[in-house]
């Protein structure tokens, strides 16, 4: 049964009625596709907490890492992205320092799929070496 002419030209002439197919069609898409898993990759820089006045050196100073989460969280994932590194775990000698997902502080919807390089060198360059000195009746840590 065909439609009647003029039902058949409200529906292919009716402008409102297209503008409000394209927002709704906008927002199927739109809730749909937020909760789609999206890798990106960034540089990042690394960064030191609990240094206390400690220098620390580091080869290198950034790192490539690609991540992957839900495409409406990966801007603000991305935005706050760095290498955390606890100053006070760090040795003289230098320190080998895996980059893992906890600390790039990623959430836990958020995944490290791979870091370029994998592993960071770090050292404290103040920290003094440890030597010991006896008294008479007990033993002194002294730090030179």
């Amino acid at each position: 049964m065909p439609l009647p002419t003029h039902i058949k030209t409200n529906l292919l002439n009716n402008f409102a009625l297209k503008i409000i197919a394209l927002i709704i069609g906008y927002l199927i898409w739109f809730l749909i596709s937020s909760h789609h898993i999206i890798q990106t990759t960034a540089t990042v820089p690394v960064v030191f907490y609990n240094t206390t006045d400690i220098i620390n050196s580091l080869k290198p100073e950034s790192v490539t890492v690609t991540i992957s989460a839900p495409r409406k969280e990966l801007p603000a994932i991305i935005s706050r992205l760095a290498v955390h590194i606890d100053a006070t775990t760090l040795t003289h000698n230098s320190s080998s320092i895996a980059i893992t997902a906890q600390n790039l502080f990623l959430p836990e919807d958020a995944k490290l799929i791979q870091s370029i390089p994998d592993n960071l060198i770090a050292y404290n360059t103040l920290m003094p070496e440890k030597t010991l000195y006896e008294e008479p009746n007990k033993t002194i840590e002294h730090l030179s």
